[in-house]
């Protein structure tokens, strides 16, 4: 039975003033930060978008036969690490990765783990952190959060929107996790 994906929430303006309204993701394992196109095979490609007044989800990055890909409707307008602050008092040291989106694209997750959600955290906005195995990805400059902070163990993916051979791949990921989880 299909659950529902992880809501992330929808991208808000704060830190629109640097580079424009854009989501700001950060990846943590192990206890160390990387950029989320560093994790495209075990996070990115699970992430998806959807436009303001369109109805059809996006993959983030979607599987090619060279790596992953990503979604020409998504651009990385800020990567992780040292850079010129965009205006006063932003940040020299990057800590994340910054895609750039319509204020008020939803954002969610294909897979299971669990969301909480930190209210007016201060340039960063409104926060939603995902914990998926042993990684955990911030969202950060979010306009709308989800309603309570939520698990996903269901035994599929969402898979509305998504070509055939993602559909499959996705289902395929989701029982592989489950089976994973159940030898540990």
């Amino acid at each position: 039975m299909a659950g529902p994906a992880l809501f992330l929430g929808k991208v808000g303006a704060t830190g629109g003033t640097s580079t424009g309204p854009h989501a700001h993701w950060e990846v943590m394992k192990d206890g160390k930060r990387f950029p989320l196109s560093k994790a495209r095979k075990d996070i990115g490609q699970f992430l998806q978008f959807r436009l303001p007044g369109q109805e059809t989800w996006q993959q983030l990055y979607s599987p090619e036969s060279q790596g992953f890909r990503l979604n020409p409707a998504a651009t990385i307008t800020s990567p992780m690490g040292p850079r010129t602050a965009p205006s006063p008092g932003a940040s020299t040291n990057h800590q994340g990765e910054d895609y750039s989106f319509p204020e008020g694209t939803a954002l969610r997750f294909l897979g299971q783990g669990s969301v909480s959600t930190h209210s007016g955290q201060g340039t960063a906005g409104n926060v939603s952190a995902l914990r998926t195995g042993p990684y955990e990805l911030q969202t950060f400059h979010l306009s709308e959060l989800p309603q309570a902070s939520t698990t996903r163990k269901s035994d599929a993916a969402d898979t509305a929107g998504l070509t055939p051979d993602t559909q499959a791949w996705a289902e395929a990921y989701v029982q592989n996790q489950i089976e994973s989880q159940t030898q540990q």
